[in-house]
């Protein structure tokens, strides 16, 4: 049943990958498309989330506490996640989300919270941070730009750790079903976050606002929605995966899918690839099934 999530999982990175990629080299340079992005991928994963957690969803203080929170690092999270692509590449933006999902909070918990993680979950975690690394690490090298780099680098980590913190939070007290209902409240609290601005800057601008909007095209509308739908979906994915071996642990296995969805789109979107690729592809082979297997 875990190889069938996590061949699920792998197919629903690629498309919101794809789709990430894609819509960052067309998206609009103006403040008010962030905010009509946040407010549509707010509206699209509320109504999703809604229907994934059957309309009865798991609502306490510190759900809707931390929802707020989350969403308002997820806003500026949209504007990070395109800048660090600008600077970093895929390859190397992948490396740096996985030191503040996986290393970081592997640390954390081992030394405030004693937690414990079975082998399969350390050798994964190694393999990841390795697969992540290898393929981008001759980009170290170069200097140009790096004061953005590092810039952007900051807030990528720890959005990443914050991203993880929170689930494990929630799960601990309430569950699974509790994870499904913190991504719901978050993208409720996202649409609140994105129409305010909006509807300010509409009423202040006048025309430049309304042309600000008209800038958001089809294509633009319809990566949204593919990339919002991909990740509700493998959001309720994460969910079983996280039932069945916890929240380290399925971001261990989860992330080792990412060095072959990778490879993938740096092929489509022309991005030189090395042998590393190759290696960083085979070293993700065992992170995704030791944590299953070596417990």
């Amino acid at each position: 049943m875990i190889f069938l999530l996590i061949t699920i999982s792998f197919i629903l990175s690629v498309i919101s990958t794809f789709g990430q990629k894609k819509l960052q080299t067309i998206f609009p340079e103006n403040k008010l498309s962030y905010d009509l992005y946040t407010f549509l991928t707010g509206v699209l994963c509320t109504i999703e989330y809604l229907i994934l957690a059957g309309f009865r969803p798991t609502v306490n203080w510190r759900i809707l506490l931390i929802s707020f929170i989350y969403a308002v690092i997820c806003r500026f999270g949209y504007v990070v996640t395109f800048r660090s692509l600008k600077y970093h590449g895929i390859i190397l933006n992948s490396a740096i989300v996985k030191i503040g999902s996986i290393v970081l909070p592997i640390i954390i918990s081992a030394v405030f919270f004693s937690e414990v993680y079975g082998m399969g979950t350390i050798i994964g975690a190694i393999c990841v941070m390795l697969a992540a690394l290898l393929p981008g690490i001759h980009m170290l090298k170069e200097k140009s730009k790096i004061r953005a780099k590092i810039l952007w680098a900051v807030p990528v980590i720890l959005i990443g750790l914050c991203s993880i913190m929170f689930q494990e939070i929630v799960v601990s007290f309430d569950g699974t079903d509790g994870y499904l209902s913190l991504l719901l409240f978050t993208n409720v609290f996202l649409i609140l976050i994105g129409v305010f601005p909006i509807m300010r800057r509409l009423s202040s601008e006048r025309g430049k606002g309304t042309s600000a909007i008209l800038t958001f095209k089809k294509a633009h509308y319809l990566l949204t929605i593919i990339i919002t739908a991909a990740g509700c979906v493998s959001g309720y994915v994460s969910k079983s995966i996280i039932g069945l071996v916890g929240v380290i642990p399925s971001t261990v296995i989860v992330s080792a899918l990412g060095p072959i969805v990778l490879i993938t789109a740096s092929l489509y979107f022309r991005e030189k690839l090395t042998l590393m690729h190759i290696i960083s592809a085979v070293l993700s082979i065992p992170a995704a099934i030791l944590p299953v297997i070596l417990i």
